[in-house]
């Protein structure tokens, strides 16, 4: 939000128009609609992939692998 002019995210691996859509968000200076955005769709994510880490792997590769494949 600050003046960003790019997103790096994993959920944009397997679903990029996601991305898309949130960089929209942020040319158009709708920052609301991109925190509710992260707060719906992206922090579920990042909740199983801290469960994931650690209680099954240390690291992001399985999951990276997973939803790119």
């Amino acid at each position: 939000m600050m003046g960003a002019r790019a997103i790096e995210m994993h959920p944009c691996n397997y679903w990029p128009e996601f991305g898309i859509n949130l960089l929209e968000h942020l040319w158009d200076n709708r920052f609301e609609k991109i925190q509710k955005e992260m707060i719906d769709k992206v922090m579920p994510f990042y909740k199983i992939w801290t469960l994931i880490e650690s209680e099954y792997t240390s690291g992001d590769g399985y999951l990276i692998n997973c939803v790119c494949c």
